[in-house]
């Protein structure tokens, strides 16, 4: 996870051609329909100048959602980026998807939805989470324990010290199955 900034360039690159690419925001969605005939000839790479509008998305819980189409073989390929903002300070360990992983201030954890997932603290934590995102459990506020949500969700974790953590949870139902055959 990035820290704030008021400009990112990000350079993207898929396994497939890219035919249509979408980059959605909390506030905008930009969709390049065949960026690979422009000024990218290799076909599967793509960069892109994010510039945060304030107020709007350099606040908290704004991702940045990045979509890569493939028409041919049906390939898609997507990825989140959420960024810290000088609110959150607070360590968490993720146990996520099979991995555990100490992570800084904000986390994210996708996996299919009804499975088990773990968030951990070093001190008690009281959670804020986000409306019909009710699914946490605890008995000590350090160790927290959910079922994946179907749907994205932001839980807002704070220590009685003001110190805060922010955890996005990224819920599947299926896979999606393409030919990869040869020609």
């Amino acid at each position: 996870m990035p820290p704030r900034a008021e400009v990112y360039d990000l350079e993207l690159e898929t396994v497939g051609e890219i035919n249509m690419l979408t980059i959605t925001s909390c506030h905008r969605e930009d969709i390049f329909e065949e960026p690979s005939k422009g000024w990218f000839k290799a076909g599967n790479k793509f960069k892109y100048t994010y510039r945060p509008l304030k107020g709007i998305e350099d606040g908290r819980g704004c991702l940045l959602d990045v979509g890569s189409y493939e028409k041919g073989k049906g390939r898609h390929a997507w990825g989140t980026v959420d960024f810290i903002t000088d609110t959150e300070t607070l360590l968490a360990t993720t146990t996520c998807d099979g991995a555990v992983l100490r992570t800084g201030p904000v986390s994210i954890c996708q996996a299919k939805a009804g499975l088990t997932q773990r968030i951990k603290f070093d001190q008690r934590m009281k959670v804020s989470p986000d409306k019909g995102c009710e699914v946490l459990r605890t008995t000590d506020e350090l160790l927290y324990e959910y079922e994946m949500p179907k749907e994205e969700c932001v839980f807002y974790f704070g220590s009685k010290d003001g110190a805060y953590h922010r955890h996005t949870t990224l819920g599947f139902e299926s896979v999606f199955v393409r030919d990869v055959g040869g020609s």
